[in-house]
């Protein structure tokens, strides 16, 4: 039987124990919901830096004729 082993935190973790496997599933499961909350956020300050440009778009358009601004 061939032993597969990957580091993790420092440790070398036995792929093939169950023990290990499972420890392994759920920090894998902690990472990608924190992967998940952070996916959010970016979108989130994506969506207002967007919006953003837009009302600053409009007003330098509102401003423009009147300030000699193009």
């Amino acid at each position: 039987m061939v032993q597969t082993m990957v580091m993790v935190d420092g440790e070398w973790i036995n792929v093939n124990d169950t023990n290990d496997q499972a420890n392994m599933k759920e920090d894998m499961h902690k990472v990608n919901k924190k992967v998940v909350e952070a996916q959010k956020g970016i979108v989130e300050a994506k969506n207002t830096a967007d919006s953003a440009i837009k009302y600053a778009d409009s007003a330098v358009s509102a401003c423009a004729p009147g300030m000699g601004i193009s």
